[in-house]
């Protein structure tokens, strides 16, 4: 289930400001929080050439189905997500749709592991 974002502009905004910049190259979503409503924001600023590629992230495989799902119904350019030789899930249905989709792709922890 997507996060809910009251002010997805805002958000968005606030990373031009932190980042001190007035344009992003990558803007990822981080596990579907506020999924639907950051990729509204962010096709407009795709649109205005304020930010280069959207994609959506996330390492865990019990989200893979919301991954696929976000992968089918927008635009997406990138997908982040787990891969590794002791992780190799998202092999499965992942990258292949990824492939199918012509996203590119980059791999959360490509040695394993978790963070601590």
């Amino acid at each position: 289930m997507n996060g809910d974002i009251s002010n997805p502009k805002a958000a968005v905004d606030a990373a031009f400001t932190r980042l001190r910049t007035d344009r992003i190259d990558l803007y990822e979503i981080h596990n579907f929080y506020g999924t639907n409503e950051l990729l509204a924001v962010l096709k407009e600023y795709k649109q205005a050439k304020k930010v280069r590629y959207v994609g959506v992230t996330t390492s865990f495989e019990p989200q893979y189905g919301q991954l696929m799902e976000a992968m089918k119904q927008h635009k997406l350019d990138f997908i982040q997500v787990n891969f590794s030789i002791a992780d190799r899930a998202s092999a499965k249905d992942v990258l292949p749709m990824a492939r199918d989709l012509g996203l590119a792709v980059l791999c959360n922890m490509p040695l394993g592991g978790r963070r601590g």
